[in-house]
């Protein structure tokens, strides 16, 4: 699946490694109170996660949220054209129900296109990013 929003940003360096943009960002966490308690079907899993990534095109820093379906370990990834792992804007432990919100400063980046792809046990979730 391919999302693609709006929104805009400005890297600022020559190397898309230059700056520590491969660590883990620390998630907001809110709770979700009118998440069901009950297991949904498979069928109903893939239909379920909503990963949305703003904004889009982006320059310096870049939104990610979701809020999990269940409990479980989640990688979030930013690849080039070329399917290179540029970044891990997020990688852990995610509880049922719990809203999550990573911003990732994507600056130093140069190339125009990047993919994110969403991933735990059950889920993968993928994007097509623009830089400005």
């Amino acid at each position: 699946v391919e999302r693609d929003n709006t929104g805009g940003g400005d890297p600022s360096s020559d190397d898309p490694c230059a700056n520590d943009t491969t660590s883990s960002a620390a998630p907001v966490v809110t709770t979700n109170p009118e998440a069901s308690t009950e297991e949904m079907p498979s069928s109903e899993l893939s239909t379920s996660l909503k990963v949305n990534a703003y904004p889009n095109p982006f320059t310096d820093r870049l939104n990610f949220e979701w809020t999990a379906t269940s409990d479980d370990d989640v990688l979030i990834e930013i690849t080039d054209a070329l399917g290179r792992r540029i970044s891990v804007p997020f990688h852990g432990l995610v509880k049922k129900g719990q809203s999550y919100k990573v911003d990732w400063n994507s600056a130093g980046l140069q190339d125009k296109i990047y993919f994110y792809k969403y991933s735990s046990s059950g889920r993968v979730d993928q994007g097509k990013l623009f830089r400005r």
